[in-house]
């Protein structure tokens, strides 16, 4: 199991089982890649202090419809060999602050919708990019064509895969 994380405190991390985390910082500057840690041994602590975040449910779902919504240079679907574990660091990073970006803009839409969480990160990712299904065809009347509108301002967005196999946006 991989972990993306990136900020929130947890003292004492106990496993049970081995799970490596991907620790980064998104706010901080330059590239640069995670550090891996490995954490092998039953019941073994990792103690001190770790930042640590997950992704939301929003954002997952996004990241997860851009694999499966994106082609590699062959035609073959991202999501068929790619996970959003794949993403480099800062096209996670980049997605992350669109989707923040686009949850404050449209809150109150959003609300208005009824969509789950994982349906709205679905639908930003498709709507933003022109894909044949969105917000605008929920059934949600001007909420939607809102929605709709809100996503196209951020424009297309999309994704390759790179010399050092990480899934990058463009």
């Amino acid at each position: 199991m991989k972990m993306l994380v990136n900020s929130a405190r947890v003292k004492g991390f106990s496993v049970a089982h081995s799970v490596s985390l991907l620790l980064f910082n998104c706010e901080g500057g330059g590239g640069g890649t995670g550090r891996i840690f490995e954490i092998t041994r039953r019941h073994q602590t990792l103690e001190g202090e770790v930042k640590m975040t997950t992704l939301d449910t929003f954002t997952r779902a996004y990241l997860e419809c851009a694999l499966w919504a994106s082609t590699d240079s062959e035609g073959e679907p991202l999501d068929a060999a790619y996970t959003i574990d794949d993403f480099s660091k800062e096209a996670t990073c980049r997605m992350k602050k669109d989707c923040e970006s686009f949850r404050a803009m449209a809150a109150n839409k959003l609300a208005e919708s009824g969509l789950t969480e994982e349906q709205a990160g679905h639908d930003f990712f498709l709507t933003r990019n022109g894909h044949g299904a969105g917000f605008w065809d929920r059934g949600l009347g001007q909420v939607g064509n809102d929605l709709t509108d809100i996503a196209h301002s951020f424009g297309n967005q999309d994704l390759y895969v790179s010399d050092a196999n990480t899934v990058d946006v463009a």
